[in-house]
């Protein structure tokens, strides 16, 4: 979904987060899956009913470091019309050295991004490059979680942050945001103004085609949500899981530790199989 078309102009300015929120909540699939290996890590995180955030810089594609674009846009100018409106939106020391380099453009950017926190999920459980890419080769798991129940989870997180609320759709397209954009519209109005939050969710959110495979859905909590950060991210409450898929290598010493857990939460456990037809597929056996 094209949500630069849809729901982003540069002269919108009434666009708001909330917006983009039940945007996406009216879009949501029925359910999501989360691809994972399996290790002890990923056994107390699902015993504690938990999922893993990452650092953006983390991430596996090259862009996710640079997602904004500043080519044929002259940001020195920008920068230079509106440094005083800029005070606190980025270091003193870079505006004072800002160059049109790239090495200074990136360090302005990742005062917007280096703090964000992503959590990546596929709408499908039978693709078998995310099997191999994100389960290990096939030896790890793939996580259900069915949205339709997900109101009993909201009613939970009440009084606390849910991160179904940043739940979106990834957007896959061939450009990127232009950076210069950005910048104009914060020094416009202030660090924290609605259309920067904006301008900064949607670049988050925007991947090449080659990645549409994926058919990504992203949990992205800002600097602002969370005040925990670890190293490589953070671990946050989630829902209960509606089922698990082990992969057809599945590490057989962490058989027992999952249908244990599958059996005392009342959780659909099943083991991937190669389907037997002329369709290149997977099939699903259930275990309990």
């Amino acid at each position: 979904m094209d949500w630069t078309e849809d729901y982003y102009n540069e002269n919108d300015v009434d666009i708001s987060i909330k917006t983009l929120m039940d945007f996406a909540k009216s879009k949501r699939p029925n359910k999501l899956y989360k691809y994972q290996p399996i290790n002890d890590k990923t056994c107390e995180t699902l015993l504690e009913q938990q999922i893993w955030l990452s650092k953006r810089c983390l991430l596996n594609d090259p862009f996710e470091s640079s997602p904004l674009n500043h080519e044929e846009k002259n940001v020195y100018d920008i920068l230079s019309g509106y440094s005083d409106s800029l005070e606190g939106f980025v270091s003193e020391s870079i505006l004072k050295e800002f160059s049109m380099h790239d090495k200074e453009i990136a360090q302005m950017v990742n005062e917007f991004y280096k703090h964000a926190v992503i959590g990546s999920f596929s709408t499908t459980n039978n693709n078998y490059v995310l099997w191999g890419n994100y389960a290990e080769k096939n030896s790890g798991i793939c996580v259900e979680y069915d949205l339709k129940t997900s109101h009993m989870f909201e009613d939970d997180q009440e009084s606390k942050i849910n991160p179904l609320n940043f739940l979106f759709p990834v957007e896959y397209k061939i450009t990127r945001s232009d950076i210069s954009d950005m910048i104009k519209a914060a020094s416009l109005n202030h660090s924290g103004s609605e259309k920067t939050r904006v301008a900064e969710l949607i670049s988050l959110l925007e991947k090449h085609p080659d990645w549409g495979y994926e058919n990504e859905w992203r949990i992205i909590l800002p600097s602002n949500i969370h005040n925990e950060l670890g190293e490589h991210g953070i671990k946050i409450s989630f829902m209960k899981p509606s089922a698990i898929y082990l992969g057809l290598n599945f590490k057989e010493e962490y058989l027992q530790q999952i249908k244990y857990y599958a059996e005392r939460q009342k959780i659909h456990l099943y083991q991937s199989k190669i389907n037997n037809s002329k369709d290149i597929s997977l099939k699903f056996e259930k275990i309990n």
